[in-house]
């Protein structure tokens, strides 16, 4: 029930059974949770700093607990609703722009424009 597949440069292994699955991630959930970190992000030694990065440790579950309390609590997350729906909406009225004056849109960099303005 193991695979696995060598995408680009990482390789990857898909487990094709869920109890496989729930065995190995309760036995082995440490050394899985962790992530390879680009030469990129350790250059500028943001690996240390970014909770995205970090190894599961202390320092890394007390950035999670802060996200969940206070960045991702539903109120926090209702108070920026009319925010989000702003943000949708110029990014609608811009392909609708794009659209009636026959401009392509680079729909991968529209979304990313808007993600980082959410």
């Amino acid at each position: 029930p193991l695979i696995s597949l060598r995408l680009g440069s990482v390789t990857t292994v898909v487990v094709s059974s869920s109890d496989v699955a729930k065995e190995m991630f309760l036995k082995n959930d440490q050394p899985l949770s962790n992530r390879t970190i680009p030469n990129s992000v350790t250059a500028g030694d943001h690996h240390k700093l970014t909770m995205s990065w970090l190894p599961v440790s202390p320092k890394w579950r007390n950035f999670r607990k802060i996200t969940a309390v206070h960045l991702l609590s539903p109120q926090r997350l209702d108070a920026c609703s009319s925010l989000r729906q702003a943000k949708v909406k110029q990014l609608h009225e811009f392909v609708l722009e794009c659209s009636r004056t026959g401009q392509p849109v680079d729909i991968g960099k529209a979304a990313f424009t808007t993600s980082l303005n959410l």
